[in-house]
């Protein structure tokens, strides 16, 4: 679902407050750049090519936006961000 983007977004929060701007693999120059380092140092290679990115905010305020990483460790997805 993470890749597809067909996972439901429920509750009374409105698409349009909080854009996706961006999805894909963790790599470097895509979201906040501290991302792909953070990811990079703290898993393996295997883990940071299973990862996915998710951005989300305002076009207009880099500073506002907010980066998902859906990480899958041994089957196990985990979830981090980096507002």
């Amino acid at each position: 679902m993470w890749r597809g983007g067909d996972a439901p977004l429920r509750g009374a929060v409105d698409r349009a407050d909080f854009p996706v701007l961006l999805t894909g693999p963790v790599t470097p120059g895509a979201g906040n750049p501290e991302v792909f380092s953070w990811v990079r140092q703290s898993c393996a290679p295997a883990v940071l090519r299973a990862s996915y990115l998710v951005v989300s905010g305002p076009p207009e305020g880099p500073s506002l936006q907010t980066d998902f990483v859906f990480v899958d460790r041994r089957g196990r997805p985990l979830l981090f961000f980096v507002y």
